[in-house]
């Protein structure tokens, strides 16, 4: 049941200070394949129909034998992590409400969804592997109030993607403006580069005609647009519904078409990142794919 799921993300100040120290454990470290989610898109629209040899793939500029793995029927496991902090209050979270239930009507027979909120605290109100139905009706119960702990609840949010066998998106629904995070950022964008996890960012807090951003809503929107494309995703901003509606529609259309690369890893491959370089071959088409991987040190 839903309910003996729900729990408290308590993120204690000497977690916080271990997870900038060192790096997570990264889950399938001691398997040797390295698997690559990648989207092709032209004109705004999935490019179909490619093949292995299409792709072009470099690791640290060393070129890969790559195969392509059958994943347009896998089920995806879902985690909508919805900003609930006083910041959204109002029109704002009933835009990004009324955004997250547009995902539901394009999900299928097997995918799965979770879902986590965040004020000041974060709080896992589904798990990942939960029903699609019971998560919707929960969105209708968020209640707003208190500060933002935006890294902190991205952060959570990959952490509890570890735990998913499969292929796994984060769907994160912000006004972009943190107040009251415990980690940094570097800390963030370090398990975005070890998870295999696609994030895409929702963004309500695009600004008002006339009006600049403030030096914080430029570093928080920096922020939001590297830890998207550093897993392969994309940050979507409008301040208008139906765009926001739009953007998890083709945030998910784009998972779904996306192509899925795996290449043995090399078996002496140092410890630490990875870059990863991701081309296609005889096709003009953007390329979105994770910039690379993490090799945990020998134990």
């Amino acid at each position: 049941m839903i309910g003996a799921r729900r729990a408290l993300l308590v993120l204690p100040l000497a977690l916080a200070a271990r997870a900038q120290a060192q790096p997570p454990s990264v889950r399938g470290a001691t398997v040797e394949m390295v698997f690559v989610d990648v989207s092709v898109i032209h004109e705004g629209r999935a490019v179909p129909g490619l093949t292995a040899e299409r792709f072009e793939v470099r690791d640290e500029g060393a070129r890969r034998e790559v195969e392509l793995v059958a994943a347009g029927e896998t089920p995806l496991h879902v985690l909508i992590a919805l900003d609930a902090s006083d910041s959204v209050g109002g029109d704002r979270v009933r835009r990004l409400v009324q955004a997250a239930r547009s995902l539901f009507p394009d999900l299928r027979m097997g995918d799965r969804a979770g879902l986590l909120t965040f004020s000041e605290e974060v709080r896992l109100l589904a798990d990942v592997d939960s029903s699609p139905v019971a998560v919707r009706g929960l969105l209708e119960r968020v209640q707003t109030g208190g500060g933002t702990s935006l890294r902190d609840a991205a952060w959570s949010a990959l952490k509890r993607a570890e735990r998913v066998r499969g292929r796994m998106l984060v769907l994160l629904f912000t006004d972009g403006t943190d107040t009251s995070s415990w980690l940094t950022e570097d800390a963030v964008l370090a398990m975005a580069r070890e998870s295999d996890c696609v994030v895409h960012v929702i963004h309500t807090g695009a600004p008002v005609q006339g009006r600049q951003r403030t030096a914080d809503e430029l570093e928080d929107a920096a922020f939001l647009s590297r830890l998207a494309a550093i897993s392969g995703g994309r940050l979507w901003e409008s301040s208008e519904a139906q765009d926001l509606e739009l953007a998890v529609r083709r945030a998910l259309a784009e998972m779904r078409s996306r192509y899925v690369l795996r290449f043995e890893r090399p078996p002496d491959a140092r410890p630490g990142w990875h870059r990863l370089e991701v081309k296609l071959k005889g096709t003009k088409a953007d390329v979105l794919a994770r910039r690379g991987y993490f090799v945990p040190p020998a134990r």
